[in-house]
């Protein structure tokens, strides 16, 4: 008896001390098989530590659940990931490639994780389809010709990743819906359109709105190319853009929400089928999208990613992307791009680019703690849209201005401007709320500009606003603007401290203007009316006006000791306090 019971233990420990690597290749119901693979070995194996496949393409045909280990060295596919299957590349110099460029490296269509590999060529890196959710941890990604991956549905985790583009690769990761986008959902086409059929402003004749039916495309900047101001004389605005403001969705006569209002409101996105969350990777070369979304149904968010060299870093048509703690540069594009969807950034500086952000007909924009630095046109251009901006820093943009808003309804808090050209602040047409802004050092290259505010035919709320070394004026209202300033700064105007032009109308209080050519200039049938002014240090005298059609200057509670322009100008009125 004791003899049977020492064999059965014998039997038992010999058992337990089988190869730790076999157990590994060993299918155990419920679990996952792990298979080595090294592509360097010569010889027949069985998937063990010891023995591994050669074959990459073998290891993934075996049934179960499976995780596959990659020794270092270049696996030519292209590859098919059974589902849940799990890869890990060990140590560096894992590379998987398609071997044919026309292919498509790694295929998942029914979920899995891939881990510390490299994916070279193809005409894909990867493919996630089928809905899955799909992993990838430090997973490299180069010379594909199209893109590194395309989500079609399903769900796509990226971590501690790096893509670098192909000379001409079009994109890092495409999230593009299976479902078309509606018909005039695009701005390429909705800018268009509607600038063919914009309308004048009331009472503006068509002597002083020269529109250029040019397409605006999703670049505010042709907007204000295709229109120049022929007939604002003396002050000929040489970029003046299209209209922006109506909404054709809306009932006539009907004004837009305003604030954040306006921007929270909007048309419920649908269920995502298609989405994906990026962070800690980075994205170099020359990407024309490093991160494109296309569709309604189409969601992304990153966090901590770096672009360097893409075009536009992240391009949003229809879908809806958040982006936080992250950089762009080195572009020639948008760094940031919204068309008819949802942009949402918050910690995010540009270096660089044609725009630091491009918004044509956004439903929802709200960008916090935005910067822009050495913009090659403007930091900010926003067309069509309904935004919420806070906390803005715009450094040394191009000849665009330093903001440029199109119509919409825009609700902007916390902005500073240093070093713009031509334009500080741009709006023209729909809602402009405004808080808190500090403009200096606006330039002009043809002396017609260089404006801090500039403000035509749109309705502005304008409070708290510091303007210094403004070369044009430092606010201007013109072509039938309703604007509305309390509580403005203004220093060393290099033309005027405040100016109406073209049947405008600024109501202004509690202002103060220290150095200027003149305070104040009034023109074009347009009504300036101050309260409580204080000015001084004026080369030209107090005020100019031109009184014919209309002009108005009411002047209340007025402190400045040069008054010259005021006595023989019978347009200008001074009450008393």
């Amino acid at each position: 008896m004791r003899f049977r019971t020492f064999l059965l233990l014998s039997l038992l420990l010999a058992g337990a001390c089988r190869s730790a690597s076999h157990r590994e290749a060993l299918s155990v119901p419920g679990a996952s098989t792990v298979i080595w693979v090294d592509a360097a070995r010569e010889g027949p194996g069985d998937g063990s530590r010891d023995r591994p496949l050669q074959s990459l393409g073998e290891a993934l045909a075996r049934p179960g659940p499976l995780t596959v280990r990659l020794a270092p060295g270049r696996y030519a596919g292209p590859f098919v990931l059974p589902p849940g299957a799990r890869l890990e590349g060990l140590g560096t110099g894992v590379v998987l490639h398609a071997g044919d460029d026309s292919h498509t490296v790694l295929k998942m269509d029914e979920g899995g994780t891939l881990s510390g590999v490299v994916v070279q060529s193809g005409q894909w890196g990867l493919e996630v389809t089928g809905g899955s959710h799909v992993r990838l941890e430090r997973v490299g990604f180069s010379g594909q010709r199209t893109g590194a991956v395309r989500v079609e549905s399903g769900r796509l985790d990226v971590e501690a990743s790096r893509f670098e583009a192909a000379p001409k690769a079009t994109v890092g990761i495409l999230l593009e819906s299976k479902s078309p986008l509606p018909p005039g959902s695009g701005a390429m086409a909705t800018g268009a359109e509607r600038l063919a059929t914009a309308p004048a402003a009331p009472g503006t004749a068509p002597r002083q709105v020269a529109e250029a039916r040019a397409d605006a495309g999703a670049d505010p900047g042709q907007v204000a190319e295709a229109l120049a101001d022929a007939g604002t004389v003396p002050r000929q605005v040489a970029e003046a853009p299209a209209d922006a403001g109506a909404d054709p969705g809306r009932p006539a006569g009907e004004a837009p929400p305003t604030g954040a209002e306006g921007t929270r409101a909007g048309p419920e996105f649908p269920r995502a089928a298609g989405e994906a969350h990026i962070r800690a990777s980075t994205f170099t070369g020359p990407y024309r999208r490093a991160v494109r979304l296309r569709g309604a149904d189409m969601r992304a968010r990153l966090e901590d990613v770096r672009f360097s060299g893409p075009a536009t870093a992240v391009g949003v048509d229809g879908a809806h992307a958040e982006v936080l703690r992250s950089s762009a540069e080195g572009g020639q594009a948008a760094a940031f791009s919204v068309m008819s969807g949802t942009l949402i950034l918050d910690e995010v500086t540009v270096t660089g680019h044609e725009y630091g952000l491009s918004a044509m007909q956004a439903l929802r924009l709200e960008v916090h703690r935005f910067t822009s630095v050495r913009a090659q046109r403007a930091g900010m251009g926003v067309s069509l849209s309904r935004a919420r901006l806070r906390d803005i820093v715009v450094r040394e943009s191009g000849s665009y201005g330093g903001l440029q808003f199109l119509g919409g309804d825009l609700d902007v808090q916390g902005v500073r401007v240093e070093g713009a050209g031509e334009y500080g602040l741009m709006a023209l047409r729909g809602k402009l709320r405004l808080r808190d802004a500090d403009i200096r050092g606006v330039r002009t290259a043809d002396n017609v500009t260089g404006d801090g505010l500039h403000l035509r035919q749109v309705e502005a709320d304008v409070e708290g606003v510091v303007v210094r070394e403004a070369q044009g004026a430092c606010v201007l209202a013109a072509q039938a603007a309703r604007v509305s300033l309390r509580g403005a700064k203004l220093e060393a105007c290099g033309d005027v401290g405040l100016m109406t032009d073209t049947l405008a109308r600024l109501d202004a209080s509690s202002v103060k203007i220290d150095g200027a050519a003149s305070a104040l200039k009034a023109q074009g049938g347009s009504e300036l009316r101050v309260e409580s002014l204080d000015a001084r240090g004026l080369a030209k005298g107090f005020a100019q006006a031109e009184c014919e059609g209309g002009t108005q200057v009411l002047l209340k509670d007025l402190r400045s000791e040069d008054t010259r322009g005021l006595p023989e100008t019978p347009c200008v009125q001074v009450l008393s306090p």
